[in-house]
């Protein structure tokens, strides 16, 4: 997971389609 809270609701979103954001 990228941050411990919104990492949730962010794994979902780079699910969608994986960004170079994810560092």
């Amino acid at each position: 997971t990228i941050v411990t809270g919104a990492g949730d609701e962010t794994l979902r979103f780079w699910n969608v389609f994986p960004s170079p954001k994810s560092q």
